[in-house]
C-alpha cells in the first residue's frame, strides 16, 4: 500500500529529526544580536515566541510581519565562536482580543488611580497639592 502524508516540523523535532538547511548559509557572528530575513510561506501579522533555536542561539520574542515570503526576527548568539543558523524560528497566529479585555483594563485602570491617589504622601505639602494628584493620575502608568 503506498500512502502519502504530509508531517509538520514540531511532529519531527519531537520524535528527533534535526533539521538541517544548508541553504539559509547565515553566519551569525559570536556573542551578537543579529536581525535576520527568515524565509516563510506564511502572510500577514505572526507572533514569535522567544525560543531557543538550537543550542545557544535565541530568538527573540516579537510580533513579525510576513510580507514577500520572509519575516525579520532578532537572532542572538552566546557562541564564543561564529555558527552558522541551522532552524527557522516557529511562527503562530496572533491572539484574539474581545471586549472584555478592554473593559477588564478600564476597570484595572480606575483601581490603580484609587490606589495611587489614596497612598500619595502629600501631608507636607503646602502648595500644589492638586496639581501633584493631577501629574500622578497622568502619568499614572508609569509610576
Amino acid at each position: 500500500m503506498n500512502c502519502e502524508i504530509l508531517l509538520g516540523q514540531d511532529w519531527l523535532e519531537r520524535f528527533g529529526y534535526q533539521f538541517q538547511i544548508p541553504s539559509l548559509g547565515i553566519n551569525l557572528p559570536a556573542y551578537s544580536e543579529t536581525l535576520v530575513r527568515i524565509p516563510t510561506t506564511e502572510n500577514g501579522n505572526r507572533l514569535v515566541e522567544a525560543q531557543e533555536l538550537q543550542e545557544n542561539f535565541f530568538c527573540a520574542s516579537s510580533v513579525v510581519e510576513c510580507k514577500d515570503s520572509s519575516f525579520l526576527c532578532l537572532i542572538i548568539n552566546l557562541n564564543s565562536t561564529d555558527e552558522t543558523l541551522k532552524k527557522f524560528p516557529r511562527t503562530q497566529v496572533l491572539p484574539k482580543l474581545n471586549g472584555r479585555f478592554q473593559d477588564a483594563t478600564n476597570k484595572e485602570s480606575l483601581t490603580r488611580k484609587q490606589i495611587l491617589q489614596s497612598q500619595l504622601r502629600l501631608a507636607h505639602i503646602k502648595e500644589g497639592e492638586e496639581e501633584i494628584r493631577q501629574i500622578c493620575a497622568e502619568y499614572m502608568d508609569v509610576l
